[in-house]
């Protein structure tokens, strides 16, 4: 067995995607000598944070506090802003004031421009509008800064800005190529900011969101369903951490290279919760993703085009505003680690992924630790081919009892399907099983066990068929109702048949969903027993 450690988040350090025999370097924000992202240009996250003095700021604290989001939350590396500290307080500042604490600045817009590498903007109350950077005359700025700037909030502050638009990606004329893996150094990191309409990182490499808060603006029903809550495309070391998205159409639309995704709640939305367009190296981890619905049925009358699939996750490539043809698109996504996320209360499907009609497959994708209830749709549907597909130690609840109200007032679930883990409300599809893919230590539901063993591994999986069948803790009533109890979802029975029982013949992540290491002989499922 080979055990795998994928580093979480490491900043300015390798981190290490062991895929079968073969190394290949999973690379995070400046971690490589020949790439502008020097070790050097983020020094300042590595220092210990004895050495940082009263210049350290250490996590802040987390917004997904809910009792609906049971994950825990993802340690954040520490980091200090090594230069000046500027102020700025869209309430009571002014830009002819030299910045300090006693005289802040009046506008981000005027203050990012006094700035150099290693300095920070403090943001005190207050609305600071709408906040465009990294761009000049249609153009991208190739280094913007040589170190990392840091805009956060200040303490007890709630600042918030607009929409925020970082870069230029295929705007004016401007075309920036998929191959090119971006455009522009930044280094720009947004600590504990309210964001009110949209975030796009359009070209830009460096940047790094987190604490953030990610909504659009108006009522939930009137959002235009082509939008998006954040927009990460064609950059290249970007991370989101520990952030709420909501109130948004899509929450997340992503095609961009070396991206770490995680720790983040996406809830509340009118479409999918994560649009994965294509890239590559990107770890989505730890993240929330539930309580997605557009409010209406199929055959509903749809003056507004709201009528959408909403998907968890929905993974295909770009097929229209010139398609295949035009370079900007990725074309498909290598090397993806999906980890530790939890799926529930969506309309229509937990995960679902389109074949890839670019060039007939996709890459290297590993789903580990990853729990998923019901969906009022089919819950996991691989509807495609890949060059490498890895399924393991995943867990599917079975809630029984999980008849729950949307945020337009629908009830959700239907009790013949709940009742029943042949129904497709508990399907993971496969169509297929060629030698590349790999499903074992799963806890799946007999809707499932039709997976057969073809060419690929099938190893070790159970399939529960009734209610007495399910290892782990029965959930019993609403599933809103157990997670706010404080009770953990998946967590197995003493004495279960699926403690000890996984294989450990293949490779196996060290931890489990809630961050327990794993045995060395692990258990089946998302969540190892304690």
């Amino acid at each position: 067995m080979i055990k795998m450690n994928i580093t979480r988040y490491v900043p300015g350090e390798f981190a290490v995607l062991l895929f079968g025999i073969s190394l290949m370097l999973f690379i995070l924000p400046g971690c490589s000598d020949d790439n502008p992202g020097t070790r050097d240009d983020q020094d300042s996250d590595l220092l210990d944070s004895s050495d940082t003095g009263d210049d350290t700021d250490t996590s802040s604290d987390s917004i997904n506090d809910t009792e609906l989001n049971p994950l825990p939350q993802l340690p954040e590396p520490e980091y200090i802003i090594p230069g000046t500290r500027y102020y700025v307080d869209a309430v009571s500042g002014s830009d002819e004031n030299p910045g300090t604490s006693e005289e802040p600045f009046l506008t981000l817009d005027f203050a990012v421009t006094k700035v150099k590498g290693g300095d920070g903007l403090i943001l005190r109350d207050g609305d600071y509008g709408n906040f465009s950077f990294g761009a000049e005359d249609a153009a991208p700025i190739a280094e913007v800064f040589d170190d990392w700037v840091t805009i956060k909030a200040d303490e007890g502050a709630a600042p918030s800005l607009g929409n925020v638009e970082l870069g230029i990606w295929n705007k004016n004329g401007y075309l920036l190529e998929f191959s090119e893996s971006g455009n522009s150094d930044l280094r720009l990191r947004f600590d504990g900011i309210t964001i009110n309409n949209n975030f796009s990182v359009l070209g830009s490499r460096y940047v790094e969101i987190r604490n953030c808060l990610i909504k659009q603006e108006g009522a939930i029903e009137d959002l235009d369903p082509e939008t998006d809550c954040l927009s990460l495309m064609n950059g290249q070391y970007i991370t989101v951490l520990n952030s709420e998205i909501t109130n948004c159409a899509v929450g997340a639309s992503l095609m961009t290279r070396d991206l770490v995704f995680s720790g983040n709640e996406i809830h509340h939305t009118i479409h999918d919760g994560i649009k994965l367009y294509g890239g590559e190296n990107m770890l989505i981890e730890g993240n929330a993703i539930h309580d997605l619905d557009d409010g209406l049925t199929d055959d509903d009358p749809d003056p507004t085009g709201r009528n959408r699939h909403v998907d968890g996750i929905h993974m295909h490539t770009i097929i229209h505003e010139g398609g295949y043809d035009n370079p900007r698109w990725a074309g498909g996504a290598t090397n993806v680690v999906v980890r530790s996320n939890f799926f529930y209360h969506i309309e229509a499907m937990d995960v679902m992924i389109n074949q890839n009609d670019w060039d007939g497959s996709w890459g290297d994708f590993v789903w580990e630790n990853n729990i998923f209830a019901p969906s009022t749709g089919l819950m996991f549907i691989v509807g495609s081919s890949f060059e490498r597909f890895v399924f393991r130690h995943n867990t599917v609840l079975f809630t029984p009892d999980d008849i729950w109200q949307s945020h337009f007032g629908r009830t959700m679930g239907e009790a013949d399907m709940l009742t029943n883990p042949a129904s497709s409300a508990y399907y993971v599809q496969v169509w297929g099983n060629p030698a590349s893919n790999e499903f074992y230590n799963n806890i799946m539901a007999s809707a499932s066990n039709g997976l057969t063993q073809d060419e690929g591994i099938v190893d070790s999986n159970l399939f529960f068929t009734s209610g007495d069948d399910v290892p782990y803790k029965a959930i019993n009533g609403s599933l809103s109702d157990y997670l706010n109890a404080g009770n953990l979802p998946g967590v197995l029975e003493a004495g279960s048949s699926v403690i000890d029982a996984g294989t450990d013949q293949y490779e196996i992540y060290e931890t489990d969903i809630f961050g327990t290491p794993r045995d060395t002989t692990p258990d089946i499922g998302a969540v190892e027993y304690q």
